[in-house]
């Protein structure tokens, strides 16, 4: 599907190889300027009874003929993407894999009732490979890979500890980091110890790309990270203060990303106020940080984000024109750039601009 992988995986190995500002890569999305000539297909989650091999399989594959679509229509855009999806069957499926409470499906998501509603449910959980959605999970990746014959990637993608733990308890998590913070201690020292036993479960399947790993794959494109981790999202921590996340979540997530040698990390705008304490993670190749709404766009304010970010590279969204707009404070960080465009022409000018500018 791209002819040109060495040398895109060639600019990532350049752009990690040392923190500095000026390294910019850029991701264009042509979501709005798909050519008419390709036929996308339309289709929830919901559709599919999960549960059924064959269904699950359908699923699985139109996935995957999605995928092909969408890159079809990236003909020509020389950018930083490489093609890649990951394992999706929902938020809830995932904590599903220590629990027996029953799964929900809707539209493009999936929904779990907390697990842990006494302390004592949490003695009932198992990390346990006959776990139905555990073997859904695995066994997704395995089929995902072979079919995907090498000309796409898999994404090894997961919850951070904090994220899983609150899908586990529910909000109520957010009141006992108050009331009973050694019970969230067992939490979260569970819920890691479940994350690093689905990841390893992911990394056996997917392997190493050229020594690293393809991750952050929104947008059917993404990215090569140095280390066979992927990335993890962090979005409980947003609502928490510095000294929260630092006590209850960074320890959980530094044990991730010591036992994989790296790890990225995802969270959104309105957690400016922990971005330093994860810029803190060590192993940590890179933050996403996702636009939230009431929030300023994290383009607007980029040099100040980049510096709350202990210049960790990042990774934003944005517009072709706020590249434009923004060029000048975009040099004076270290980021990947996930641009929405308007047209295959825009995505060019973009690109050409990015590639002028940046040291990589």
């Amino acid at each position: 599907m791209i002819t040109d992988l060495a040398e895109r995986i060639g600019r990532y190995k350049r752009f990690f190889a040392g923190r500095a500002p000026g390294k910019l890569l850029i991701l264009c999305d042509p979501s709005d300027a798909y050519p008419s000539d390709v036929e996308i297909p339309a289709f929830e989650l919901s559709e599919f009874d999960l549960t059924d091999d064959a269904d699950n399989r359908r699923y699985l594959d139109m996935r995957i003929l999605w995928l092909e679509r969408l890159w079809q229509c990236r003909r020509g855009i020389l950018d930083d993407a490489i093609p890649s999806t990951d394992i999706y069957y929902g938020a809830g499926t995932e904590t599903a894999i220590v629990s027996d409470r029953p799964v929900r499906i809707t539209h493009n998501t999936s929904w779990i009732e907390p697990s842990v509603v006494e302390w004592g449910d949490l003695d009932r959980l198992r990390l346990d490979e006959n776990n139905e959605w555990f073997q859904r999970r695995v066994g997704a990746a395995k089929y995902s890979a072979r079919a995907l014959q090498g000309w796409a990637f898999l994404d090894p993608c997961h919850f951070g500890p904090l994220d899983f733990a609150n899908q586990l308890r529910g909000n109520q998590l957010f009141y006992d980091l108050y009331d009973a913070p050694e019970r969230v201690h067992e939490l979260m020292d569970f819920s890691t110890r479940a994350l690093l036993w689905l990841g390893d479960a992911y990394r056996a399947v997917v392997g190493p790309v050229d020594g690293g790993i393809v991750t952050i794959s929104s947008w059917r494109a993404g990215i090569w990270t140095p280390s066979v981790s992927g990335y993890l999202s962090e979005d409980a921590a947003d609502l928490c203060s510095p000294s929260v996340y630092a006590q209850f979540g960074r320890p959980y997530t530094q044990r991730i990303i010591d036992h994989c040698g790296g790890f990225s990390v995802h969270h959104h705008g309105n957690g400016r106020q922990v971005m330093g304490v994860i810029g803190k993670l060590r192993g940590l190749h890179l933050m996403q940080y996702g636009n939230e709404l009431h929030y300023p766009r994290c383009v607007e304010d980029v040099e100040a984000v980049y510096q709350q970010a202990g210049g960790t590279p990042l990774m934003i969204s944005c517009t072709a024109g706020e590249v434009c707009q923004y060029i000048d404070a975009l040099k004076q960080t270290q980021a990947v750039l996930r641009v929405s465009v308007d047209s295959l022409e825009e995505a060019q000018r973009a690109i050409e601009l990015v590639r002028q500018v940046s040291t990589v």
